[in-house]
């Protein structure tokens, strides 16, 4: 939501520096992510051997399963724009008048 706001702001012109504002908020999400991973390992190491390999296959499943999620998305999203592309360019097309181009 921050992100959409400062983008919102900064086309209107209101936000300067809307880069670096980004940046930090990117930042401080990574920052967040790091700890929350550091946590995880730490509770991880205190578990039985047999439940942390089965902890570690769930992780990895899990991530398997959000990478593929995330694969069709992109690529649902990159169709709907080469069909927007497709129909921009076609109607420029019948738009250009060809009367100028013949012999």
């Amino acid at each position: 939501m921050v992100v959409f706001i400062t983008i919102y702001l900064a086309a209107r012109g209101k936000l300067p520096n809307t880069a670096d504002i980004i940046r930090l908020i990117l930042r401080d999400k990574v920052i967040h992510n790091y700890y929350s991973g550091y946590k995880y390992q730490l509770a991880v190491k205190k578990l039985a051997p047999a439940k942390q390999a089965e902890m570690k296959k769930f992780v990895f499943d899990f991530l398997d399963k959000l990478i593929d999620l995330e694969r069709n998305i992109c690529t649902s999203f990159m169709m709907i724009l080469i069909w927007l592309m497709m129909q921009f360019i076609s109607v420029c097309i019948m738009q250009v008048n060809f009367t100028k181009f013949r012999l």
